[in-house]
């Protein structure tokens, strides 16, 4: 009988990541979360997912933080909003990768699950700067400036997120199983060679 595999997916801003999420999960029948894990996160504390969207993925800053004093026994109360959420975060992940196969999206899910010594394929999703503009620009309709930003601030948060919370350097090929530039890569060589390796993972 094959064992759980959950499929953790780390991305740069606008590299294609969500998609190749989707493209998994559509081709395996298993479900991917992405922003699925807020609202998760939000259900098992009782919050708003209003107020833990806006610390998603984001690094807590002992100099300035809001204390949340919500929620129901899931919830450490007095604790910050940002370390709140990444905990209900952790137990929705854990408890994700206790029921079955499953593609998760960024949150240190390849730290949280091996830590925890779940079966874990890491995966980190990469393009070239240029690219990931480019890209940007044509799916969502926005002048350069504007994605260049966005794209400086989202990997940025990504980054500081992830580094503060596993001690690991983001993005770092050492640190992941399976690494693609989807500059380089058409996204559905990059969905059948994950399939593939988690098939293997699951023997």
């Amino acid at each position: 009988m094959d064992k759980h595999c959950i499929i953790s997916l780390g991305r740069e801003f606008g590299s294609g990541g969500h998609k190749i999420a989707q493209m998994i999960s559509q081709q395996t029948g298993i479900p991917y979360y992405d922003n699925e894990l807020i609202i998760l996160a939000a259900q098992r504390g009782e919050l708003s997912e209003r107020l833990l969207c806006r610390h998603d993925e984001k690094k807590h800053n002992t100099l300035l933080y809001e204390i949340n004093y919500l929620g129901n026994k899931n919830v450490h109360k007095g604790d910050s909003v940002t370390n709140t959420l990444y905990l209900l975060q952790k137990d929705v992940i854990l408890d994700i990768a206790n029921k079955g196969d499953a593609v998760i999206v960024g949150r240190s899910a390849d730290y949280i699950l091996a830590d925890a010594g779940k079966n874990v394929l890491s995966v980190f999703i990469k393009a070239p700067k240029e690219y990931r503009i480019r890209r940007t620009m044509e799916l969502e309709g926005l002048d350069e400036k504007t994605v260049t930003s966005l794209l400086k601030k989202k990997d940025k948060r990504r980054k500081d997120f992830y580094e503060s919370r596993t001690g690991m350097k983001w993005g770092d090929a050492g640190h992941y199983d399976m690494v693609f530039d989807t500059s380089e890569c058409d996204f559905n060589f990059v969905v059948d060679a994950i399939i593939e390796k988690w098939k293997c993972c699951k023997q």
